[in-house]
């Protein structure tokens, strides 16, 4: 006997669940950072400034990447490369797990993401079956 259904049906229900999860975070953490636009920080380096002007710019990208499903592979792994950044951070300066715990799960998602795909609910797989049509078919663009 068997103790768990089978969802496998649903599988591009949870790509698509996992993509807008992880963009929600990111886009939310991108929006909170274009206050650092607008004024200086007192105590925060001019280096440190500028990265977290790039990154409210480079999260609400990456996170609407994944919302569309457009170049989804890409958004995550950028997306990996600024919570390793963060994990080496937080980690490096002796923080409690708890208090990268949530890092190190987008971490995860977002290595999910890349290497799954962004599933069938997404622009790239509708980009990719038009090409792989025109690709069998004998037509040119």
């Amino acid at each position: 006997m068997c103790c768990y259904k089978d969802l496998s049906d649903y599988r591009d229900v949870a790509h698509l669940a996992l993509r807008l999860g992880v963009a929600t975070v990111f886009l939310y953490a991108g929006v909170m950072k274009w206050q650092f636009w607008g004024a200086d920080v007192a105590g925060m380096t001019p280096m440190m400034l500028n990265i977290m002007r790039f990154l409210s710019i480079a999260e609400p990208l990456a996170a609407l990447g994944l919302i569309l499903g457009l170049l989804s592979q890409l958004s995550a792994f950028g997306l990996m490369l600024v919570m390793i950044a963060a994990l080496w951070q937080k980690v490096s300066a002796g923080m409690p797990f708890s208090q990268w715990q949530f890092d190190m799960i987008l971490l995860v998602a977002s290595f999910v993401i890349v290497i799954e795909g962004p599933g069938a609910v997404s622009l790239d797989m509708k980009c990719s079956a038009k090409h792989h049509h025109r690709k069998h078919s004998g037509k040119k663009r």
